[in-house]
């Protein structure tokens, strides 16, 4: 068996994922325009990690980047491993080596799925099976509640290198989409919950 490893993904190789991978792996109305991601990549606001199997790339995640005042925020955009290898473990082995990738970061959260507003039990079980992988990859739930475009999210913090309180967690989220979404977007569809 091949060694796995992480290294930043190439534009040919995020565009191949982005019309090949992506829209089976997230639900379109969470898809970005390309243009946005390689924008962010350009103004070093972005970065997609891939995990490799020789030359297979066998998940992906991808990060927006928010550095400000000496802090380096990363906030988990998308995470994805290959259809066929889900549920080997090959996602809990992709999020140890990035720690290694956040190593540098003050803070890297995520957003996931608030339970509470899934559609049905189907939807509803999905989402606490992401919470529980996160739980089980030693994520901590933040208690911070957001809503991005009318889906309702749970922040989770993935590695910090120092106690960030929540008030300092809400202002670095809503940071991070001032810089990734347009104004207009972020005054009409960027919500954190008291």
């Amino acid at each position: 068996m091949e060694k796995h490893i992480i290294k930043k993904l190439d534009s040919e190789q995020v565009k191949s994922l982005y019309y090949e991978r992506m829209k089976y792996d997230f639900p379109s109305n969470e898809i970005k325009p390309l243009s946005s991601i390689e924008r962010g990549i350009a103004e070093d606001r972005y970065d997609c990690i891939g995990l490799f199997e020789g030359n297979d790339i066998l998940g992906y995640a991808y990060f927006a980047i928010l550095k400000q005042n000496n802090i380096t925020a990363h906030m988990l955009d998308y995470f994805a491993i290959e259809k066929s290898r889900r549920n080997t473990g090959l996602g809990s082995e992709f999020f140890r080596l990035l720690s290694v990738y956040l190593k540098d970061s003050s803070i890297a959260f995520l957003e996931t799925e608030n339970p509470e507003y899934a559609k049905n039990d189907t939807e509803r079980q999905i989402q606490i099976a992401r919470q529980n992988f996160y739980k089980k990859n030693n994520c901590a739930d933040t208690g911070i509640t957001a809503c991005v475009s009318g889906a309702e999210y749970n922040i989770y913090k993935i590695t910090s290198s120092r106690d960030f309180d929540k008030d300092e967690i809400r202002r670095l989220y809503l940071e991070v989409y001032r810089r990734l979404v347009s104004p207009k977007f972020f005054k009409t569809e960027v919500l954190i919950h008291d």
